[in-house]
C-alpha cells in the first residue's frame, strides 16, 4: 500500500505491489467499490482535486503518480494520471481517465544537473494548474495546461547520506536501522532494514513535498541524515528566470537526527485553509538510533507523527505506535465529515511495510507480510 486519500464518501488506496492498482472503497464501511480503470506500473502517490461532497454522494478528480516499475526506474518515464470520478449512494461509483502527463526521463550523467526525472516519489498541487514533483535530488515544476516541465530547485545539499546506525544481520554489523513492529500475535518484534538502493547502503535525499496555502510556499523534507524540513516561496520556486541551483530555501524544522531524518512525507491540511500546522511522520522505529551523535531524545519513538506551526516554529509530538504503524512512508488527508465546520484534521498513514519486502529491503529474500494491513487515521485539532 503506497498512498491513501479520500473525500467524505470514498477512499482511494494505491497498491504498488504485487498487483499495481488503485482500489476504491466506501468510507462508511470499507465496502469495495472496484478499482480505477486502466493499468498501472507503480502507483506511488495520489491527491484529490476539486472534490465536492454532498449528503447523497461526491465527485472530483484524483491524480495518481504512476512511476516506472522497479526494474525500469530511470529508464521508462513515469506519469501523472488524472481521473474524474463520481459516487452516489443510489448509483454507485464510476471513474474515467481524462489526462495522462508523461514525466521526462533524465539522460544526463551524474556530473551534470538532471534534464529529467530519476525516481519521483511525491507531488503537490499548486494554484493555476501547476504541480511540484519531488525527485531524488531536485524539485520540478510542471504546468499541466501546457504540459511543460522545468527543473525548479537543485542543490549539492541534496546528496545521498550514510546511515548513522547499524543493525546486526547474521552476526555482522551492517548499515541500517531497526523497525519495531508487531508480529501476527501483536507482540513487538525488531526487523532490520536497509534500503535496496542502486547506490549501495546509503539513504536517498529528497522525499515528500507539500504546498502550504496559508503562507503560499512549498515545503519539502530530506529523508537522509540529518534530515530537515525546508521551505521556499511558491513564486520563487516557479520563477523560471532564476537558475534552480541559486534559489534560496530556508529551514522550517532544522536538520536533527531522530526528529526530521527518515521521514517519509510532509502534509498540510488543505481542507482547513487557515490551519497553521504542517505534519510529518518518521518512518523509523529504531532502537539504537540514540547512539547516533546528537540524536534527538525522541529518536526511540515508534514511527511518531509530529507537527510544526508554520508561523511560529512550535513543534508538537502527536502520537506513536508499533502496532498501527508499519513503515509509514506516505501521508494523506481525508476530507472532514461536514466540511470546514469540522474542527479535526484527519491524517491517514500508508503502511508500506518496506522492511518486509525483498524489493525494498536488502536484508529480505522473500516477502513476509502480516495481515491485516491497517489504515490508521490520526485525528487532531486543525487549529
Amino acid at each position: 500500500m503506497h498512498g491513501v486519500v479520500g473525500d467524505e464518501h470514498v477512499i482511494f488506496v494505491n497498491e504498488a505491489l504485487p498487483t499495481p492498482q488503485v482500489r476504491v472503497v466506501r468510507r462508511a464501511d470499507g465496502h469495495s467499490l472496484g478499482t480505477l480503470p486502466g493499468s498501472f506500473s507503480l502507483p506511488l502517490y495520489a491527491r484529490l482535486r476539486n472534490d465536492v461532497s454532498r449528503l447523497d454522494g461526491s465527485s472530483g478528480e484524483i491524480i495518481v503518480l504512476d512511476s516506472a516499475p522497479l526494474p525500469r526506474i530511470g529508464i521508462d518515464p513515469g506519469h501523472l494520471k488524472v481521473y474524474r470520478y463520481n459516487y452516489s449512494v443510489r448509483h454507485g461509483f464510476s471513474a474515467q481517465a481524462t489526462d495522462s502527463y508523461e514525466l521526462p526521463v533524465n539522460t544526463n550523467p551524474p556530473t551534470l544537473p538532471p534534464n529529467g526525472f530519476i525516481f519521483p516519489p511525491a507531488f503537490t498541487l499548486l494554484p493555476d494548474n501547476k504541480v511540484v514533483v519531488s525527485d531524488l535530488f531536485a524539485l520540478w515544476v510542471g504546468d499541466l495546461s501546457t504540459q511543460s516541465w522545468n527543473l525548479a530547485l537543485v542543490s549539492p545539499d541534496f546528496a545521498p547520506s550514510p546511515y548513522c546506525s547499524t543493525v546486526t544481520v547474521d552476526g555482522q554489523q551492517q548499515p541500517g536501522f531497526n523497525m519495531q513492529v508487531r508480529d501476527e500475535h501483536y507482540d513487538r518484534v525488531n526487523l532490520p532494514y536497509q534500503l535496496r538502493f542502486a547506490l549501495g547502503p546509503v539513504l536517498p535525499p529528497l522525499k515528500g513535498v507539500a504546498y502550504v496555502g496559508l503562507t503560499d510556499e512549498v515545503v519539502f523534507n530530506r529523508l537522509g541524515t540529518p534530515g530537515g524540513i525546508f521551505r521556499i516561496p511558491r513564486t520563487l520556486l516557479i520563477d523560471s528566470t532564476v537558475p534552480p541551483f541559486v534559489k534560496p530555501y530556508t529551514s522550517m524544522v532544522a536538520p536533527e537526527i531522530g526528529l526530521t531524518d527518515l521521514s517519509g512525507d510532509v502534509l498540510w491540511d488543505h481542507y482547513h485553509p487557515s490551519s497553521e500546522w504542517l505534519y510529518w511522520q518518521r518512518t523509523a522505529s529504531a532502537p539504537g538510533q540514540n547512539v547516533c551523535a546528537g540524536a534527538h531524545p525522541y529518536s526511540e519513538k515508534n514511527s511518531p507523527i509530529y507537527r510544526v506551526n508554520v508561523l511560529t516554529g512550535e513543534i508538537q509530538w502527536l502520537t506513536e505506535s508499533y502496532v498501527f504503524f508499519d513503515f509509514p512512508t506516505v501521508l494523506g488527508v481525508l476530507a472532514p465529515i461536514g466540511g470546514r465546520l469540522n474542527p479535526l484534521t484527519l491524517i491517514v498513514s500508508s503502511n508500506v511495510a518496506e522492511e518486509r519486502m525483498p524489493e525494498t529491503d536488502a536484508f529480505v529474500t522473500a516477502p513476509h507480510l502480516i495481515a491485516p494491513t491497517f489504515v490508521p487515521v490520526t485525528r487532531v485539532l486543525a487549529h
